[in-house]
C-alpha cells in the first residue's frame, strides 16, 4: 500500500519498507532510509610506488550500507619498490569529495621513516597512502623502497563515498 510494508512486535513498529528504502522504530524519514546495502571483494592495486604487489583476495573485502563503505585488505610482496609515494588504489567506490579519512594498518617488514614508530593510513580521492609518525614529528609518507620485497600490509577503513 501507500504506506509500505510494516513490521511490528506489540503494535510497536520497528521496520518500513517504503519507496525510499527500510526505515525503522516508526522514523519514515527520507534522509533517514537505508536504500543501499552490498558485500564484495575488490583487488586493490600499487598506485605509486610500486608496480604491484601480492593480494590475499580472501580478505580484500568491503561491506557498503548506505553511503558508507569499510574496506579490509591484505597486501604484501611489493615488486619494483621506488622512491614515490606508496599508494594504494582500486578502491570500489570512490571517497567522497572533500573528504579525509584514517584508517587502521599493521605493517610487517617495513622501514620506517626516521624518528617514526607508528604507521597510519590516510584516504583522500580514490587511493590510501600510508604515513610513519613519531613524537614531535610531522607526518612522513611511507615510499614504496621503504617496504621490503617481504613487506605485509593489512588494513581496514571506513569513509562516505560520493
Amino acid at each position: 500500500a501507500n504506506g509500505g510494508i510494516k513490521f511490528a512486535t506489540n503494535n510497536v513498529e520497528r521496520a518500513r519498507v517504503t519507496n525510499n528504502g527500510l526505515t525503522f522504530n516508526g522514523d519514515t524519514a527520507q534522509a533517514n532510509a537505508l536504500d543501499d546495502y552490498e558485500e564484495g571483494s575488490w583487488t586493490p592495486t600499487a598506485s605509486s610506488g610500486a608496480s604491484g604487489f601480492t593480494v590475499t583476495a580472501a580478505n580484500c573485502i568491503y561491506t557498503k550500507v548506505g553511503d558508507l563503505v569499510t574496506l579490509h585488505f591484505e597486501v604484501y610482496n611489493p615488486t619494483s619498490v621506488t622512491s614515490s609515494a606508496f599508494k594504494i588504489g582500486g578502491l570500489p567506490y570512490q571517497i567522497a569529495s572533500n573528504v579525509q579519512v584514517i584508517g587502521s594498518v599493521m605493517v610487517q617488514n617495513v622501514d620506517f621513516p626516521t624518528n617514526r614508530t607508528m604507521i597510519t593510513m590516510y584516504g583522500f580521492s580514490n587511493e590510501f597512502r600510508l604515513y610513519g609518525l613519531g613524537d614531535t614529528q610531522s607526518w612522513d609518507l611511507l615510499n614504496g623502497n621503504e617496504i621490503t620485497t617481504s613487506g605485509f600490509i593489512i588494513g581496514t577503513v571506513s569513509y562516505r563515498v560520493a
